[in-house]
């Protein structure tokens, strides 16, 4: 059985801006807000385990003392797409990512089937119970490889900022946010 928690990292302040595993900056209003609701909702924690990227580990240290790091939990590479806006990518390069979703790779990044299967790799180490800081796509990949939702829909789930997306395998593999 598998039971664990994923929270998205809180608003950061340019969200036009294709981030991937880019350091950006957090919206310091949503970020306190977001601390204070999560530690009402969370409670004391021993531990909790985090993706690398500075977004993450800031928001699981306002939370707890005691953070693990998981690199597989880092957010999608999106190679040389990383730190335009959405609207500056070639408009090509955007037009053969939509026709194959899972397996177009941007030039330096890595395909969502790379990611998937890479994020795979790290929730399999989590153990249960855990509580983890990560992005978006970390918690699309749980909701496909655990739910066994097909990928399109998968990667198309909205994936709210701060909020708890919790996995647990003994209920036949449901998906509760």
């Amino acid at each position: 059985m598998t039971n664990f928690t994923l929270i998205r990292h809180t608003k950061v302040q340019n969200p036009s801006v294709c981030y991937g595993q880019m350091d950006v900056v957090l919206d310091d209003i949503d970020f306190k807000e977001s601390v204070l609701n999560l530690k009402k909702e969370l409670g004391d924690l021993s531990t909790i385990y985090s993706s690398p990227s500075k977004r993450c580990l800031v928001l699981a240290n306002a939370l707890c003392k005691n953070v693990i790091i998981i690199d597989d939990l880092l957010e999608m590479n999106f190679g040389d797409w990383q730190g335009l806006t959405w609207g500056d990518i070639d408009r090509k390069q955007i037009d053969d990512w939509a026709k194959d979703v899972q397996h177009y790779q941007p030039p330096q990044g890595e395909s969502c089937q790379q990611f998937f299967l890479r994020a795979k790799k790290g929730l399999q180490t989590l153990p249960n119970n855990a509580i983890v800081i990560t992005h978006a796509g970390i918690i699309r990949a749980s909701q496909y490889w655990y739910t066994q939702q097909n990928f399109e829909l998968a990667s198309q789930f909205t994936v709210e900022h701060a909020h708890s997306y919790t996995i647990n395998t003994k209920n036949n593999n449901k998906f509760a946010t």
